[in-house]
């Protein structure tokens, strides 16, 4: 038997965290200090809005997994993320400066991350070097934020 309802679930976390976190480095590059971090904040807006065409992609793929790998201990697990996630999310934190800002891009990073490992324990695994690219961009991203922090 396969469940699609559980992925679907994340995949539509994860879209709203990547528009969410595109729309954040936007406006992080209008008050940038300087012009790298400027274009460093407008690639990672456009990366993470090529990340949410990519979930939005698998999920019209009904991508599924089966359903025996996935026990009420661990389907209680994926809830209680998704809540926390949701919200996160419902929280339209704003940053009143750069430093805050920077705190919630890394914020924004790390539930992006803890999904998409969640995604690929449970996915096809015709997928999973898709995901795992993914999860390399997104650490590359997190990595960019600690440094210029």
């Amino acid at each position: 038997m396969k469940e699609t309802f559980m992925l679907e679930d994340l995949l539509d976390v994860l879209i709203q965290l990547e528009a969410l976190g595109s729309k954040h480095y936007r406006k992080l590059s209008t008050i940038a200090a300087d012009e790298k971090s400027k274009e460093l904040f407008l690639h990672l807006a456009d990366e993470e809005r090529n990340h949410q065409a990519a979930y939005e992609k698998y999920k019209q793929q009904k991508i599924a997994f089966e359903s025996n790998s996935i026990n009420d201990e661990y389907r209680a697990y994926v809830s209680a993320l998704l809540e926390n996630a949701l919200s996160f999310l419902k929280k339209d934190e704003k940053a009143e400066d750069l430093n805050e800002a920077y705190h919630l891009a890394i914020k924004f990073e790390k539930e992006t991350l803890l999904f998409l490992n969640e995604v690929k324990s449970i996915i096809d695994k015709r997928y999973e070097k898709a995901i795992e690219t993914l999860i390399d961009e997104e650490r590359r991203h997190l990595k960019l934020l600690l440094e210029m922090r």
